[in-house]
This record gives structure tokens, sequence and C-alpha cells, in this order.
């Protein structure tokens, strides 16, 4: 059915009627099919109102309702559960009810009419709240049952539970209900619940909501003359926009906020701004001046015993130090987060362990990129940071592209782009990474993540992101013989690389202007390997290469070598799945004179979006009308084990890596049987 599995199970428990009728709903809307709340309310028609009361009341508590509770409310007969259970619809052991299926119970609560259903839940609050329960199990039944006053009681508490169990996702859930069904006793209560939000929010990667709760911290911080708070919100905006790639509202917010402070006595609102601006400078890789506003905040923060903006300040001063002393940068970084997970504080460990993934990778570093970015990952989808999380995600994709394993590379890449909760920064990674991974196996798409991804820079971002942008869209265009293309995209980076300083944006933006013919050798400053391929020095490029851990970027250095070179070169393009570079080398080499080449691809093949064969091509419509493999091979009178060759090597193709995915991607291309034509010819 192309349907996620998650939750089918635990909605249906296995019962073929209700899954059948799960995965026909087309719309997956998540609400009861029309069929299955038809026959489970038949069912109830046909009990008595008494064990029709008992069916609407554990219809209204999720999982399982007590069986005190029950006594306490309605107090049934045996008779009447008898009833129940004899219906099918429940079932009960010694301490409580619940219905057989959960479909069945949403069937039923959605069936109530709103006083009734308030009515009762109204019910089930006072009876859990006078026996001190969960607050978030008190919340579910006051919001059903309208009592703001109970929300408000309730909500904060659920929330802060959840942050002390880094359940950050129901956190901000709570935190939701607090500020939109609750009220709020005073301005002070009203302006810590949004204080919780936004960090909340922050958190899960919830930027745009985060933001709007800042921005009505602000209005309230500028409506009773707090400068010093108006400043601090409008600097904590700054982080948000910097998530939605918009690094120059960030930084006239920020700069508004250093002149708003600069009367004022130093604070701990200067900590928190200057912190922002070392932040943002370090962004921009103006790295010098982040170590001066950095070690600044962080003679502030030790002054005045604000340990919080100390932490922040060291892991920024780290990151900085990288691009100027990578081992210098390292050894600050680890201090920091040493210190961070002494402290309990994870988010920061989090954060540090990004950026030590993410700025190795930037620098090349693979291995570290590599090692940290995964304990990244790890710790951050352990503690749902899920900003944190996309964002190491989109970085692991761009180094598992460079190292050769682009399986994992499109897997990561198609998870965090395709998300929509993910950030905009964080999805512009992944859309990269998808880019060069498809032109480097010669799928369609290339170009539409490109212009996605540059939809979001926006006409002005920072280095860090204009850079790999447009060295990619510098490599579409030369995949696509278009040199003043490639020209166009070099000039709008390459100048503002070679003023930073950085040795790998300034390598890849001058490897394509090389390539276009309009740069002849490599600028001061280049990276060691495009400054050795600039030059001619194809085998030494390609050692470095290897020294790197980068296998396509080592072919192609051996492409621009001998006879023997190249041959070693189209082994490493086959072995990756390079279909274009392998064609183009292959063409080259028969053009030289060069013998015992392969032919490679059938015209068919090569006509083909996908690089499909003419059976692969069957076999996949094949499976797309619903055969098994077994059955695949039947019809076409091929073996199994064929018919298995022939699919793993479409669903490479496709850059697929599940019989589901690989329907989905026929489906979206149209290379599937429509509903109703026949089976594909063989």
């Amino acid at each position: 059915a192309a349907r996620p599995a998650a939750g089918v199970h635990a909605a249906t428990q296995g019962n073929p009627f209700f899954v059948t009728e799960v995965l026909r709903d087309s719309g997956g809307s998540g609400a009861v099919p029309a069929t299955v709340q038809d026959v489970v309310l038949a069912r109830c028609a046909r009990l008595a109102e008494p064990a029709l009361a008992l069916l609407h009341l554990t219809a209204v508590v999720p999982g399982r309702i007590e069986r005190w509770l029950v006594d306490e409310l309605l107090a049934p007969s045996l008779a009447v559960i008898e009833a129940c259970i004899a219906s099918g619809l429940l079932v009960a052991d010694e301490d409580s009810f619940s219905f057989r299926h959960e479909l069945a119970r949403v069937a039923v609560e959605s069936s109530l009419s709103a006083p009734q259903a308030q009515a009762l839940h109204r019910g089930v609050l006072g009876a859990l709240a006078a026996r001190h329960t969960a607050p978030a199990r008190l919340v579910h039944h006051a919001l059903r049952a309208r009592e703001r006053a109970a929300v408000s009681r309730f909500a904060p508490a659920a929330a802060e539970h959840a942050m002390e169990r880094g359940a950050h996702r129901e956190a901000t859930a709570q935190w939701r209900s607090a500020l939109h069904h609750g009220d709020p006793a005073d301005d002070a209560q009203r302006r810590h619940w949004l204080e919780q939000f936004a960090v909340a929010t922050s958190m899960t990667g919830l930027t745009r909501e985060s933001l709007q709760a800042r921005r009505t911290l602000e209005q309230l911080a500028r409506a009773r003359g707090d400068i010093a708070d108006t400043a601090v919100q409008l600097s904590r905006q700054a982080m948000a926009h910097i998530a939605l790639m918009r690094h120059d509202e960030a930084d006239r917010l920020n700069r508004q906020a250093l002149a708003m402070l600069e009367p004022l006595p130093a604070g701990p609102a200067h900590g928190t701004v200057w912190h922002m601006e070392a932040y943002l400078r370090m962004l921009d890789r103006n790295c010098e001046d982040s170590v001066v506003w950095a070690r600044r905040t962080l003679a502030l923060a030790e002054s005045i015993g604000d340990s919080a903006v100390a932490t922040a300040a060291q892991g920024v001063l780290g990151t900085a130090l990288l691009f100027i002393d990578y081992e210098q940068g390292i050894a600050q970084m680890l201090r920091t987060l040493a210190q961070q997970r002494a402290a309990g504080n994870l988010q920061a460990a989090g954060v540090t362990l990004g950026n030590l993934g993410s700025g190795s990778g930037e620098l090349m570093q693979l291995d570290n990129a590599e090692r940290w970015l995964r304990e990244a990952i790890a710790l951050s989808a352990a503690h749902e940071f899920d900003g944190q999380t996309h964002y190491g995600k989109s970085w692991l994709a761009l180094t598992s592209l460079l190292r050769g394993r682009w399986d994992e590379a499109a897997t990561l890449g198609r998870e965090v782009a395709g998300n929509a909760a993910a950030s905009d920064m964080s999805r512009l990674m992944a859309l990269l990474a998808l880019a060069r991974l498809r032109l480097r196996r010669g799928d369609p798409g290339a170009d539409a993540a490109l212009d996605e991804g540059l939809a979001l820079t926006g006409e002005h971002n920072t280095l860090q992101r204009i850079a790999p942008l447009r060295a990619a869209r510098a490599e579409a265009a030369a995949a696509r013989s278009d040199n003043a293309a490639v020209v166009a995209e070099v000039a709008a980076a390459l100048p503002l690389a070679i003023a930073h300083r950085h040795p790998w944006f300034i390598g890849e933006l001058a490897y394509w202007g090389w390539r276009a013919g309009t740069l002849s050798e490599p600028p001061e400053g280049c990276a060691e390997p495009y400054a050795l391929q600039i030059a001619g020095r194809w085998r030494e490029a390609a050692a470095a290469w290897q020294r790197l851990g980068c296998p396509f970027e080592r072919a192609r250095s051996l492409a621009d070598g001998d006879a023997d070179a190249q041959r070693e070169a189209l082994a490493v393009f086959e072995s990756l799945g390079a279909r274009p570079a392998v064609d183009a080398l292959r063409r080259r080499l028969r053009e030289a004179g060069v013998r015992g080449i392969a032919r490679g691809s059938r015209a068919s093949t090569l006509g083909h979006p996908f690089g499909l064969t003419t059976r692969e091509l069957q076999v996949l419509q094949l499976l797309c009308s619903g055969l098994r493999n077994a059955e695949i091979a039947a019809r076409l009178h091929r073996s199994v084990r064929t018919v298995d060759h022939h699919l793993a090597a479409a669903f490479v193709k496709l850059g697929v890596d599940s019989r589901v995915a690989a329907i989905q991607a026929a489906q979206r291309a149209g290379l599937a049987p429509q509903s109703g034509q026949s089976q594909p010819p063989i």
C-alpha cells in the first residue's frame, strides 16, 4: 500500500478487517475509516444502556481504565461487564478494562456528542485529581473537559516533569496547551510560560513557534520598559533566524540589541548578547572577530558567575578556533564538552558534538567528522533535541557522500530534506548531499534540489551556506557542459571564500573555475588536493584524496592521468555507481584508441532517466503490480536469483533501499502500471 507501517498494529492489533480498512483509507488522514466506525457502532447499538455507558466511559480514557475509576463513576453490575466483554469490544483483567482494538475505542469516542464527552472527561478528571495522578494524564482530560483552571494548574507541572526526564516533545506540547488553553495568574506567569515554551520549541526544532514566542516576550519587555530583557529577546530571536537561513536579519537584530545595552552597566544581558555576536561572527567565518567576542563574553560571565553563558562562550570560542588552528580548536571544544557532560547539560553537549562534527566535515577531517556526528546524532535523538538531530544527519549525509557510502547518504539526505519539521539550515545541507549524489549517479532531481537550496538561502547569506551551494551548482552546470553557468556560480562565492581564507571553499570553487577554463593556476590559500589537480599534478592529487578517504574525488583526479590511471579511475567509478563518470571516461578511452574497454550501457539504458535496463524496468513494473520475486521469475521464465539481481540493481539506480520505496519512486516517475492497466509485456 506504500503507507508507513508505524502504528498500524497498535491501532488494529492485527485484526485483518481493521488492517485492510486502514490501508484502504487512501487519504491517510488518521481518522477511523467509515466502514470500521459503522461496524463498531452497530455492535454498540445491540447493547443495553448500562453497557453502553460503560463503553462510553472506557472510550474517553486512552489505553486502559482502572477498575476503581469505573466503580467510582459507574459501579456497573457483573452482568453489564459481561455484556460488554461478550460484544467483543471490551476486554478485562483484574485491575482494568480496555477496548480490544484502539480503532474501536476511537470510533466509540468520536460518536459521543460534545456535551456528553465533556461530562465524561470532567468526571474522570475529578476522580483522578483526587488521587494525585500524574499531571500529564490530568491535562488530557482537562483539555477535553474544557476546564481552563485545571489546564493552568496541571499543564505547566506536566511540562516541567517532561523536561526533567528529557521528553522535550511532550514538554513542548504541554507548554503549548498551557498557553492556548490555560489562564496565567499574572504577567509574570505568562512570561514564564512563554520563556519555557520558547526554550522547548527551540530544543525540538520548532523554530517558527519559538520565534513567535520570543517576539511576544520582546513586546512584553518593551511594554514594561525593561531595556535589558528587550535586548535579550532580540538576541534570542537572532538564533531562530539563523535556523531559518535569515542571517542578515539575525545580524540586524543582534546589532540592535548591542546598541540598546551599550549605555547600561555590564550584566547578564550583555553576556547573552555578546555570546550571540561571537556566534554570528563564527557562522560568517569571521573567526578572529568571533574569538575576540567569545573571550570578552567569557571574561564577563566568569566575573558575574554566569556558568551557562560561560559554557556557551567556550563552545563558540572552540568552534571559531577550529578554522584558525584546528588542533587548538579541538582541544578547546573537548574541554568544553567534558564540562558540559559533568554539569549534565546534555543539550549544550549535543551542540558541541554537532559543531565538532560539522566543522571537521567542512575542513575535510572526515574521520573526526563521522565519529562526532554519529555521537551527536545518538545523544540528540535519545533526548529529543530534534533540531540538532536533523542538522547532524544532514552533515553525516554529506560526509558519507564524500566517503563513498552513497546509499547511507541517500537515506539520511531524504530523511532530513523531506522532513517539514527540519530547519531550513538542516534541509539545505541535506539537499546539497542529495543533489550531488543524484548528479554523480546520473539520477533525476539534482537540479530541483539545487533550486530548492537556492530558494532557501535567498539573495544574501553566510559563507558556510553560499560556498557549498555554489560549488554544487557549479558541478551541475559542468555536468551539462554549461561553462557560462559554471563561471557565474564560481564568481558568486569564490571572492568571499578568498576574503575569509577558507582553503576548502577556495579549492573546490577554483577547481570548477579551472574546469571551465577561467583559472589556470590555484589561488592563494587553495586546499592541497585541488591545488595539485589544477597544477596538473594528478597523481599527487589522487594520493591526497586517497589519504582523505574520498574515492570519487580520487578517481576524478586519476581520470586526468594516463591510460593506466584512467582504467583505475573507471573501476572506482563503476564500484561507486557513478554512471555519468563511467560513460564519459569510457568514451574518452575509446576515442584515445585504448582497447579492451567494455562498451557500457545500451542506448535504451542511456536513454532512460534512471539508467534502467529494459529487463530492470520490466521487473520493477511487475513488482509495482504486486507480484513477489518468485512470481516475477515464473512470469519471465527466469530464476528467482536473477530477479533478485535485477531488483537490487534497480534499487541502486533509483536511490532506494526497500520494495515500498522502489514502488513509490516508480509511481512518482510514471514508471509503475496505473490502476486497471494491464501487466507490462514480457
